[in-house]
């Protein structure tokens, strides 16, 4: 099967940490991407989008990409960056090629 995106789609409860900027540069660095800009919780790059949304103590997260990422990493840095523990985590294959 060949896809053309990846989606990460993660969602965190009981945070302790909000420091969104520093956790959308790694992402960009472990998918070896470039920055584009960060506005209010959300980093824009060429055809990829992180998405992070810091609600009281709860973090939800959606990495999308047409480049194939390590969607268990970026879990981790998630986890490691912002504490709590998982609610929700989804890894969807988008635009698959084979078995239409």
């Amino acid at each position: 099967m060949v896809s053309h995106a990846k989606e990460l789609i993660l969602d965190l409860r009981d945070c302790k940490h909000k420091s969104t900027t520093g956790f959308v540069r790694a992402v960009c660095n472990m998918m070896n991407v470039e920055l584009g800009s960060i506005h209010y919780y959300k980093g824009t790059v060429k055809s990829e989008n992180i998405d992070v949304r810091v609600l009281d103590r709860e973090v939800y997260i959606n990495v999308f990409g047409c480049v194939d990422f390590d969607d268990r990493a970026i879990t981790d840095l998630a986890v490691d960056t912002f504490g709590g523990y998982i609610t929700g985590r989804y890894t969807l294959h988008r635009g698959m090629l084979d078995g239409l």
